[in-house]
């Protein structure tokens, strides 16, 4: 089971986030819930440029990947051509 004491849920303010639905959950969870600010659309914009440059950098062209086979042969393909330009990996 998931430890979810220490965890956080952020999200902006969109209706889906600040539902009634959600929030109790989270409460059975023993999570917190972050949002930022109303009106302050710069209070995010750090979490949203972080996770845009994630998905920017690591995902592929075509989204996520479906098996984890094909998740395996990605990271694979990724950590060998970093080994063919003299770089090593991280173990």
């Amino acid at each position: 089971m998931l430890d979810t004491k220490s965890t956080r849920f952020h999200a902006d303010r969109s209706t889906q986030y600040t539902s009634h639905k959600l929030r109790n959950q989270l409460e059975r969870w023993g999570m917190d819930q972050s949002m930022s600010d109303k009106g302050n659309c710069y209070d995010n914009a750090c979490c949203e440029s972080f996770f845009c440059s994630l998905k920017r950098e690591l995902m592929p062209d075509s989204g996520y990947l479906e098996t984890r086979r094909k998740a395996l042969v990605a990271i694979f393909n990724i950590s060998r051509a970093s080994t063919t330009q003299g770089a090593s990996t991280h173990q």
